[in-house]
């Protein structure tokens, strides 16, 4: 299987976070540190593309926790030219 890297950069802009949450596709795929701003995700995209479906996408998307509860999430789509 082919894999694609997708590389993720964000501004931490919470003050009280413990954690973020990242999710593809609306399935969370990690829990961060408090003070991340960066992660990597290895996906299928590239192998999508070249099984023939011609505009393959994965959705990603960020929110900050604590205690307290959550915040809105950021989603953001990422498409194979």
């Amino acid at each position: 299987m082919l894999l694609t890297k997708i590389s993720m950069t964000w501004s931490d802009e919470a003050t009280n976070e413990s954690s973020y949450r990242v999710y593809r596709n609306d399935t969370l795929i990690s829990t961060l540190e408090a003070n991340t701003t960066s992660m990597g995700d290895n996906t299928t995209l590239a192998a999508l593309w070249l099984i023939g479906n011609p505009k393959p996408s994965v959705t990603y998307a960020i929110e900050a926790f604590n205690s307290a509860g959550k915040s809105s999430k950021v989603e953001k789509t990422v498409s194979c030219p």
